[in-house]
């Protein structure tokens, strides 16, 4: 293969979370976001060799946090991606790619579910740690069928680098009664805010 990004091959680290999983109850929600960010610590573990003291007292104040994924509660994320981008930039000497799949699955499930406001902050730190304020991030690439809404997660511009991929989707009635919902519940949202 003799293509000009041939030589890109290979080249970067990356970290892979996909959130089609976030469905169902907010325990759900939660553990899968969890189970996400574990799996993405698994595959990376070599990173976590050599630990400073600091840095080893973090790791298991982080790690000891995620494991609790039978918790409805996602506080305490903010900073375990950042931490695992960090560690693969010290150890790679290399910044690192963010591929999020489905990343507003999460906001969906809890609008339809009704507890939008029990996460959604979490959620937004989490995504603006990892997105926005990650000098080791080299480009970030985020899939789904909303928007990214900029004023929620970045308080200021998007941030240089993150690339936002809108899914389009063929409508079917389950689609379109879900659509509609989410839009409802919006609105209601919107209108109670005023």
């Amino acid at each position: 293969m003799d293509t000009e990004y041939k030589e890109q091959m290979n080249q970067w680290s990356f970290i892979h979370l996909n959130f089609s999983s976030t469905k169902g109850s907010l325990q759900q929600v939660c553990s899968a976001i969890k189970s996400q960010i574990l799996n993405a610590w698994d595959r990376n573990k070599e990173v976590f060799d050599n630990l400073s003291m600091i840095q080893n007292d973090r790791f298991h104040m982080i790690y000891s946090y995620q494991k609790k994924t039978e918790n409805s509660s996602l506080s305490g994320i903010a900073e375990v991606l950042s931490f695992l981008i960090s560690r693969m930039n010290s150890v790679y000497h290399k910044k690192v790619i963010v591929l999020i799949d489905e990343y507003d699955t999460p906001f969906i499930e809890s609008l339809i579910g009704g507890w939008y406001e029990q996460i959604r902050n979490d959620l937004a730190v989490l995504l603006q740690y990892t997105l926005k304020d990650s000098p080791e991030l080299q480009f970030a690439v985020m899939t789904g069928i909303q928007r990214v809404p900029k004023r929620i997660f970045f308080r200021t511009e998007q941030p240089e680098g993150l690339y936002c991929v809108m899914m389009h989707i063929r409508s079917t009635l389950a689609l379109r009664k879900k659509k509609q919902k989410i839009c409802s519940l919006l609105r209601e949202r919107n209108s109670m805010q005023k």
